[in-house]
């Protein structure tokens, strides 16, 4: 254990905060919920490996809005990427999380003039070993 808590005072040191406040977590076992920040939430969306599989999910439902939408007026469709696997690329996201699921929800509606409004949600799911239960983070 004295290992494991130089290595979490040494990502806290360097500045780590997402590793430095999860590891403490993990330590502690508690299961209680943990919220992340909203910076925090914002840094994790930024993160190259969500973010690559996030876009391709919704330039997806845009060209299908789209082609189905081909012949004018408005329209509107849903969509559900169903669970999908990314590994965080960012130091700190990949040390404290390293890869989770994601889930992008909402809707595209087309304009008369063929331009996209699109509305969707993130959930995260990381299925903790340790946790009671399996928390979910989520952001709209």
């Amino acid at each position: 254990m004295s290992l494991y808590n130089s290595i979490t005072e040494g990502a806290c040191w360097a500045g780590l905060q997402l590793s430095c406040d999860l590891w403490n977590r993990y330590r502690e076992q508690s299961g209680d919920t943990y919220t992340l920040q909203s910076k925090t939430v914002d840094n994790l969306l930024e993160d190259e490996g969500l973010s690559r599989g996030l876009k391709k999910e919704l330039e997806r439902w845009e060209s299908y809005a789209t082609s189905q939408c081909a012949g004018g007026g408005t329209c509107s469709f849903s969509g559900d990427s169903g669970w999908l696997k990314t590994k965080f690329q960012r130091l700190d996201a990949k040390n404290a999380i390293g890869s989770v699921k994601f889930r992008v929800t909402g809707s595209v509606t087309m304009g008369a003039g063929g331009e996209a409004r699109t509305r969707y949600q993130v959930d995260l799911f990381k299925n903790w070993n340790f946790d009671r239960g399996r928390p979910r983070l989520s952001r709209s």
